[in-house]
């Protein structure tokens, strides 16, 4: 994956005389967590609310063969109107190259994308680096299916270890196009990674396994609680319906179920989201 993300910044900053076209991506979406704290305990377990915005714009570069190049910016500012240590803002490039087999709407189509980020939080032990690198190949079965897996490897370096987050995870993802303006998705993931809980302390029990722990007030409890990080494996469902309100936005509204497991221990999460994009 390392390999592949050097491949298409290679590639990107090779000069090919083409004409590229500009696409503006401008989202919004607020998120209701069951579970922001990841905690196995029920006392700790905190729901909020979270409010996202982003901003991207991307550049095609149609080439020969059936490929197609991309290379854009996207600025994203992540707000939680309760906890507010956790509010940050990212900017960063995105890199990624499609490939078709062949000619029509059906036909396979393997893409790969690299994506970077700068992240500066109102906490500052939790600003840093980020990376993403993603594979997957999808078809679309007739004019309402279409079918698509994939992996990604994702890793954040912050200032403040705790708060460190890498992983792989794969998906599979189902589309269904109803009619001309709803569209439906199903989607099943699985991650293996690091993941970060908060919990209130004394933990004899994670000093004892030589977890390394940090205090924290983000969430405004009577006493600070204990961030910690560990790896584990999380599977995820969510249920998708998107309307389209136009030629260039669109409305959706998403359901979906996390489950964590690292031995004994064991959390999940419920999300609900709701937002609007626009394209142009």
């Amino acid at each position: 994956m390392l390999r592949l993300g050097i491949a298409l910044l290679l590639i990107a900053l090779f000069p090919v005389r083409l004409p590229a076209a500009g696409t503006w991506r401008v989202s919004s979406e607020a998120s209701w967590h069951g579970n922001v704290t990841n905690s196995d305990r029920p006392a700790d377990r905190l729901p909020a609310l979270q409010w996202q915005t982003g901003v991207a714009v991307e550049y095609h570069r149609p080439l020969p063969g059936g490929n197609v190049l991309s290379a854009g910016l996207r600025i994203a500012l992540d707000l939680w109107p309760r906890y507010q240590g956790l509010d940050a803002i990212t900017l960063g490039p995105t890199l990624g190259w499609d490939h078709k087999f062949g000619l029509g709407a059906q036909a396979w189509v393997l893409a790969a994308a690299a994506a970077g980020g700068w992240v500066s939080g109102r906490e500052s032990d939790r600003s840093g680096l980020a990376g993403q690198l993603q594979l997957e190949i999808r078809k679309r079965w007739n004019d309402s299916w279409q079918f698509a897996f994939g992996t990604e490897r994702i890793r954040y370096d912050a200032r403040g270890h705790a708060f460190d987050n890498s992983g792989r995870e794969n998906y599979l993802r189902a589309a269904f196009q109803v009619n001309a303006v709803w569209r439906a998705t199903a989607e099943l993931r699985q991650r293996a990674g690091v993941v970060v809980s908060y919990t209130s302390p004394p933990r004899p029990d994670l000093v004892q396994a030589g977890k390394v722990l940090t205090l924290v007030d983000t969430f405004e409890r009577g006493a600070p609680l204990l961030a910690y990080y560990f790896p584990a494996d999380t599977r995820s469902t969510s249920l998708e319906l998107l309307r389209s309100l136009g030629p260039a936005t669109s409305a959706y509204l998403r359901f979906e179920y996390r489950e964590t497991t690292h031995k004994a221990l064991r959390y999940s999460n419920q999300r609900s989201t709701v937002g609007v994009v626009r394209r142009f």
